[in-house]
C-alpha cells in the first residue's frame, strides 16, 4: 500500500510505504484489537482485549532503565492497569486507555 496525494507528483517527493502497519482482532477473542507496526522485526503497538489493554514498545526507549547486559532484549510490554497518570485528574473528555 502506499500513500498518494491527490495532486501531481514531483521528481523529489518521497512515496512512503505503509507496509509496516497493520491492525487485526484474535480470533476467537471478541472485541479484541491489535495494532501497530513491524520494524525490524520487532512490535510496536496495542493489544487489546475485552479486559485489558498492553503495550508494547521498543526497549531502547528505556535503554537507561534496562541493564545493557542483555542484547536481546527488543522489546517492553506492560498491562494499562500498571500505568499511573499524574495528570489523570486533569484531563477532562473522553479519554481511552
Amino acid at each position: 500500500m502506499l500513500l498518494k496525494r491527490t495532486h501531481c507528483w514531483k521528481a523529489t517527493e518521497k512515496v512512503r510505504s505503509l507496509m509496516h502497519l497493520f491492525s487485526f482482532v484474535f480470533p476467537g477473542v471478541p472485541d479484541s484489537h491489535v495494532f501497530g507496526s513491524l520494524q525490524n522485526g520487532v512490535f510496536d503497538g496495542q493489544i487489546i482485549t475485552p479486559g485489558e489493554t498492553f503495550f508494547v514498545e521498543r526497549a531502547n526507549k528505556y535503554s537507561a532503565h534496562i541493564p545493557s547486559t542483555n542484547s536481546s532484549l527488543h522489546s517492553v510490554i506492560y498491562s494499562g492497569n500498571d500505568v499511573q497518570d499524574p495528570y489523570d485528574h486533569l484531563r477532562t473528555g473522553i479519554v481511552a486507555l
